[in-house]
């Protein structure tokens, strides 16, 4: 947390987003690189994920790079990264109400509308990509990434 609050944000925006055209056209496209799926490579991932997540502030843009990274079906990404963003939002939530964050009354409504908003885009997410094939969900995945990046660069 240090660093990213020694180096302008609009730098680490930039760079963040030209490492990811990068990882997109050299990785991903020009080597087609896959890691073979390890409990030591995902533990290395997620401590790396969540060490610049920390630095830098971005958890969803480097754990898509790390899931990616991997052979994993559609299904598996999705839970993976459910799980791994579930125990991000608990330990900062745990941090928050530490430092002394707390709720308005009006958020707490938000509370109640969650678990619904949670089932319904999960169902619908199902029924979508129960009809999209793996390799269209990997270019989805993709190109996501590269609106990001496009994003980062651009603001």
């Amino acid at each position: 947390s240090h660093i990213s609050l020694q180096i302008p944000q609009l730098i680490i925006m930039r760079g963040m987003g030209l490492f990811l055209i990068f990882y997109l056209v050299l990785i991903r496209w020009y080597m087609q690189y896959r890691f073979t799926p390890s409990y030591s490579l995902a533990s290395v991932g997620g401590f790396l994920s969540g060490f610049f997540a920390g630095i830098f502030g971005f958890s969803g843009a480097i754990r898509t790079i790390f899931l990616q990274s991997f052979l994993l079906s559609h299904q598996e990404y999705i839970v993976m990264s459910h799980i791994f963003e579930f125990f991000i939002d608990a330990t900062r939530s745990v941090e928050y109400y530490v430092q002394g964050v707390r709720l308005g009354p009006d958020l707490y409504i938000s509370f109640l509308w969650a678990p619904i908003t949670l089932i319904v885009g999960a169902y619908i997410v199902t029924l979508l990509l129960y009809r999209l094939p793996r390799i269209y969900f990997e270019h989805l995945v993709t190109l996501m990434l590269l609106l990001e990046a496009v994003r980062l660069i651009l603001s």
